[in-house]
């Protein structure tokens, strides 16, 4: 072997780079039609931006999987562009373990972050005390009843909480302040109705697929943004819950507004929690609320499955699409590899 040889297959550095590359268009294409959305619910742009998450992490699957489209071919100058044209591992002996090891390291840290906040939250959940048979446990009980929720969620009060949060997808925990049980009763009831709320539509599970993708998309700020919108749509979906369930929108913001001051000041939740507030989101949130004529329908059934299809149209093109190249000097040829080998 050359002292300078790449030892990882150029054809699995060109898989990465354009499963990267279509991830980052299908991004792109999903935040203009989210933004095309502003007078939709927030449930439904939620559901944009989760479920378009979705079809990001598996643009390396359908590519795989799927016939590959052929695009071009492209020419490009015998002195420009070489790398790409005959695979991105080529023309420089080191290019493809430079590569990788940047986007792996990147990858390696952000997935190191999650499973400490993970590790975490899990923590602070052993140690809190749970109030199912308090009064707070048997609010959240009735209004998890009323949600539709089949089974009670555990709601823990912790000195470690300083803003209410939820985690977790098959036994959902809410987290509360240990402040919480001495709250009015106003104020438990609206906390509550928004936490409950992250339970019944599911967004936990929204939530690691947008972790996902900002993990292994992390050199693509639209990866980023895409994390950060469909957060923030996440929560106002759930205030538009609380407001739905007889709230009254100033009463609500009120709440909110409440619950923003303990904010400031405090460590960042974890990343695999769904805090009920955080920093810079405070002003949009009442805002938002308090907005008359505001569309704050939940997301159906119907308009879910409609949504998949739209996301499904619009992912598998982008991943089976494989342009290819050549070169009128010397006559090469090349495409974008549909699987690694």
């Amino acid at each position: 072997m050359e002292p300078f040889s790449n030892p990882v297959d150029p054809a699995t550095v060109d898989f990465v780079v354009f499963a990267l590359i279509k991830g980052g268009l299908l991004t792109v294409l999903l935040l203009l039609i989210i933004r095309c959305l502003q007078r939709a619910s927030s449930a439904m742009r939620a559901a944009w931006c989760t479920t378009g998450a979705l079809a990001v992490l598996s643009v390396p699957l359908l590519t795989s999987l799927l016939p590959g489209w052929s695009i071009g071919p492209y020419t490009y100058p015998e002195a420009f562009a070489r790398p790409l044209a005959e695979g991105v591992a080529v023309g420089a002996p080191v290019t493809g373990v430079i590569l990788l090891g940047v986007w792996g390291a990147g990858v390696a840290i952000l997935l190191a972050r999650l499973l400490l906040h993970l590790g975490r939250i899990v923590a602070i959940t052993d140690r809190g005390d749970d109030v199912a048979g308090a009064p707070l446990g048997q609010l959240a009980r009735t209004i998890g009843r009323g949600m539709g929720l089949p089974r009670g969620v555990r709601v823990i009060l912790s000195e470690s909480v300083r803003v209410p949060c939820t985690w977790g997808i098959r036994n959902p925990v809410v987290l509360l302040p240990a402040a919480a049980a001495t709250w009015s009763p106003g104020l438990q009831r609206a906390v509550l109705n928004h936490e409950l709320a992250h339970v019944a539509r599911g967004d936990y599970l929204g939530l690691l697929w947008l972790e996902l993708v900002r993990i292994l998309h992390w050199p693509n700020p639209f990866a980023w943004l895409l994390h950060r919108t469909g957060r923030h749509e996440q929560e106002r979906a759930c205030d538009d819950v609380a407001v739905r369930a007889g709230i009254p929108s100033i009463e609500y913001a009120r709440h909110l507004v409440a619950v923003g001051r303990h904010v400031v000041g405090t460590s960042r939740p974890p990343v695999v929690a769904l805090p009920m507030v955080r920093a810079g989101s405070l002003r949009g949130r009442v805002a938002s609320v308090l907005e008359p004529g505001a569309d704050r329908r939940p997301a159906t059934m119907t308009r879910l499955l409609l949504t998949g299809v739209v996301i499904a149209l619009l992912a598998t093109p982008v991943a089976i699409a494989s342009p290819s190249w050549v070169c009128p000097e010397s006559g090469h040829t090349a495409s974008a590899p549909q699987s690694v080998t």
